[in-house]
């Protein structure tokens, strides 16, 4: 786990996004922190296209009989409380509100090697990628069903 992680992180760098944190096996991370950017929907899509790539590399290099990684990639933009977020006992720099919460949840709509974004996220990134609509899907906690797109690699 440690190279998938030092791997993702890198991709995640290399498109100037930070790591908010680990979660299971899953890696959380933020643009637009301190400062919110227009390029920060590319980026963000950029990263989850090279972490995609990254994940093929690591199979590929580790050896004949193991299993192969998978994972999909779920992508909101919005606005989020960010900062040193918790209790007097115990504080972690991070983003809360319906913005992750969404990301999250459209993240569990992938399968593996997905990529999917909502609307807003699309909107700013289709003159870049191509995308193809999905069914609008019921999300917990969501009163309306949610657009969203599979990136399509190029």
């Amino acid at each position: 786990m440690i190279d998938y992680f030092a791997r993702m992180v890198a991709v995640v760098h290399q498109n100037d996004g930070m790591l908010d944190k680990f979660i299971g096996d899953a890696v959380m991370a933020l643009w637009g922190v301190p400062v919110a950017r227009s390029e920060d929907p590319i980026l963000a899509v950029c990263a989850a296209a090279g972490m995609q790539e990254a994940l093929q590399e690591l199979n590929a290099s580790r050896g004949a009989g193991r299993p192969a990684l998978s994972m999909g990639i779920g992508i909101h933009t919005g606005p989020a409380v960010v900062g040193n977020i918790g209790s007097p006992a115990r504080k972690d720099f991070t983003a809360v509100g319906a913005t992750v919460n969404l990301a999250s949840r459209i993240e569990g709509t992938t399968g593996p090697e997905d990529i999917h974004v909502s609307a807003e996220t699309y909107n700013r990134v289709r003159h870049a990628f191509r995308g193809e609509p999905l069914e609008p899907v019921r999300l917990k906690n969501v009163e309306h069903p949610v657009p969203i797109y599979r990136i399509l690699a190029e």
